[in-house]
């Protein structure tokens, strides 16, 4: 279910974060906020969209400038989240006796149809 979830959010952060690198390298953009765009940022983008090592490059990169480092940050917890998602998920085991021990084991339960 948690991975459902993640998959979920990466496709909307990942297509969030492809619209962010257009808007950082457009032109009104860089005469707005006077700064310059490089062709490299749009690996960066790209790169954050994937995986953790590419959503810190971005926030090196951007500074927190960019709405984007939100994006970036979204993802890096959501990795977290998975990591220790396997730990809030509890199933205990505990042996059980069968007929006192005695003769076959009974039959599964069968939901009536």
């Amino acid at each position: 279910m948690v991975t459902i979830f993640r998959i979920s959010l990466m496709g909307f952060v990942g297509s969030c974060l492809s619209q962010g690198a257009w808007l950082w390298v457009s032109e009104i953009s860089q005469q707005r906020y006077s700064h310059d765009a490089l062709l490299s940022d749009f690996s960066v983008f790209d790169g954050s969209s994937r995986a953790i090592r590419g959503s810190l490059r971005l926030l090196w990169r951007m500074k927190l400038k960019h709405l984007g480092c939100i994006g970036a940050l979204i993802i890096i917890l959501s990795h977290w989240f998975e990591t220790f998602s396997q730990q809030m998920v509890l199933f205990e085991q505990r042996p059980r006796i069968l007929n006192r021990g005695y003769g076959p084991a009974p039959p599964p339960p069968r939901s009536e149809v």
